[in-house]
């Protein structure tokens, strides 16, 4: 853990999700995403640094991420690779509250090296989902996972 620091992080994006946007609307002819659609504010968040243990492989040798002060919700990630050159971005321009809990609409994923970008949700016409259900406490027990076959 870093420490708190202000950036600026996508927040409540809600003009990505009109309705009656188009695909077009939403990608630039570049194959951006506009950005006149995507809001901005400074935030205080937390800032997290995750490197890679000595001895092991992976794509990323470093991960910043930055979480909601409040909500500890991923609010942006810089992804290094082993060289400590910046590989990828993560920003999810859009969070929704439902039922007490925070999840995203969207999510971006921007590979520095190639220019290109996915998004990794639907980022137009989607169903918010329903958080209503409430399961008993039983489903999560490691037996009741491994008697349906998950583990």
């Amino acid at each position: 853990m870093e420490g708190k620091v202000e950036v600026y992080v996508p927040y409540n994006a809600y003009k990505l999700h009109a309705d009656e946007l188009k695909v077009s609307d939403i990608i630039t002819k570049q194959g951006r995403l506009n950005q006149d659609l995507v809001r901005y504010e400074l935030h205080r968040v937390w800032k997290l640094k995750g490197t890679l243990k000595e001895g092991t492989t992976h794509d990323y040798g470093v991960r910043m991420m930055y979480l909601d002060e409040d909500s500890w919700w991923f609010m942006l990630g810089d992804m290094y690779d082993r060289r400590n050159q910046l590989w990828r971005l993560h920003s999810p321009p859009h969070h929704v509250l439902r039922s007490g809990l925070w999840t995203q609409r969207s999510r971006t994923s921007t590979t520095c090296r190639r220019g290109a970008w996915s998004s990794l949700a639907s980022i137009t016409r989607i169903t918010a989902p329903d958080f209503s259900f409430r399961s008993c406490g039983r489903l999560l027990h490691t037996g009741e996972i491994r008697r349906r076959g998950a583990c």
